[in-house]
Order: C-alpha cells, then sequence, then structure tokens
C-alpha cells in the first residue's frame, strides 16, 4: 500500500474522530474539536535550546533557527507527534504513525508528550495501544511552545534530516495534500 493511501486513510479516521468529538462535545456545549494544551508558563523554559529527554534514555537536543531546528543527537527526517493520554483523537492515530513507521524506515517518529506523566504511566499507554516510536520524558512542552502551532493536540511537527521546517500544526484539508506530498518525499 503506497504511503499516499495510508495517510488519506488516516486523514478519513482522523475526520471521523473530530465528527464524533465535535457532535459529543456538542452535546455537553461545547465546540472545540482539537484540544488547547493549557500549559503553566512559570514551568516552560522560553529559550532557544531544548533538551528532549526520550524514555529511551536518549536526549536530543534542539536550538530554533530561521528555518527550523538544528538538531543534536538526530540524523534522520523526523515527525514529532504532539499528544496527550486524555485525547481520543490522538489514540485514533496511533494506528496510522505505526503503519507510517513501518512503511518509511528512514523517518524518524517521536510521541511528543505534553503532560507529566511518570515512566510507568507511560509504559502503560504505549503497551495499551501498541506504540513502539520513541516518546519524550521531557522537554515536548518547551519545543510546543517555541514551535507555535503545537499547542493542540493532537498536532504534527515534521523536520527534515537537517532540522528544515516541513510542516508545523494541525493537519487540515487546506495543507493535508502538502503533507502528504512531504511524507512521500521522504520515504522515496
Amino acid at each position: 500500500m503506497k504511503i499516499t493511501n495510508i495517510v488519506l486513510i488516516f486523514v478519513v479516521i482522523f475526520a471521523i474522530a473530530i465528527y464524533k468529538t465535535n457532535t459529543n462535545k456538542k452535546e455537553n456545549n461545547s465546540a472545540n474539536s482539537a484540544h488547547y494544551i493549557n500549559s503553566n508558563a512559570n514551568n516552560v523554559d522560553f529559550s532557544n535550546e531544548i533538551e528532549l529527554n526520550l524514555d529511551s534514555g536518549e536526549k536530543i537536543l534542539l536550538r530554533k533557527s530561521a528555518n527550523g531546528f538544528t538538531m543534536q543527537n538526530n540524523a534522520k527526517p523526523t515527525l514529532f507527534v504532539f499528544f496527550t493520554t486524555w485525547c481520543p483523537s490522538c489514540q485514533k492515530s496511533v494506528p496510522f504513525y505505526l503503519d507510517l513507521q513501518k512503511k518509511c524506515s528512514n523517518l524518524r517518529i517521536i510521541g511528543a508528550l505534553l503532560e507529566d506523566k511518570d515512566n510507568k504511566t507511560v509504559q502503560k499507554y504505549k503497551k495499551s495501544f501498541g506504540v513502539t516510536y520513541e516518546v519524550t520524558r521531557s522537554g515536548a512542552v518547551s519545543l510546543s511552545k517555541i514551535s507555535r502551532k503545537t499547542n493542540l493536540v493532537p498536532s504534527l511537527l515534521l523536520l527534515d534530516k537537517n532540522g528544515l521546517l516541513i510542516h508545523e500544526g494541525i493537519l487540515t484539508k487546506d495543507n493535508t495534500q502538502n503533507f502528504l506530498n512531504s511524507i512521500n518525499q521522504i520515504c522515496s
């Protein structure tokens, strides 16, 4: 199956999840389909350098640049998937990322957890949803603040192997095709 088909399937599943979320939220007098992450600004480091600590024990250092990020300890195109453990749309999108990980071996996927959870909780979440990609233990909130378009979940930050920004934010009907094209170029 082509990456384009997999991504299209994800978009359809994502649209259904958003529709169901909107329907449920309308019943609860809420109209937003994406979830806003309201983090405490006092706990966020707004400097331009970020250290991501992964559940594997690895560290990735990022520094904001004019057109993306410089990344130390990372030589692959990287898709950061911003999520929370309580977000239904985030949970429903996991199979897409797992398929993408299988089909595109030169793409590194990192779950950017926007909550403070202990390692046991993270591992339980990964096991429950079959997540095989790495998940941040810390640093994701700072990365979200610096990228500025990833404070909704689920949202994405796609960087090429040199840290050049390719996609930032949520997938919409206006930007999905560009995202698909970018993924196809990375996976070719």
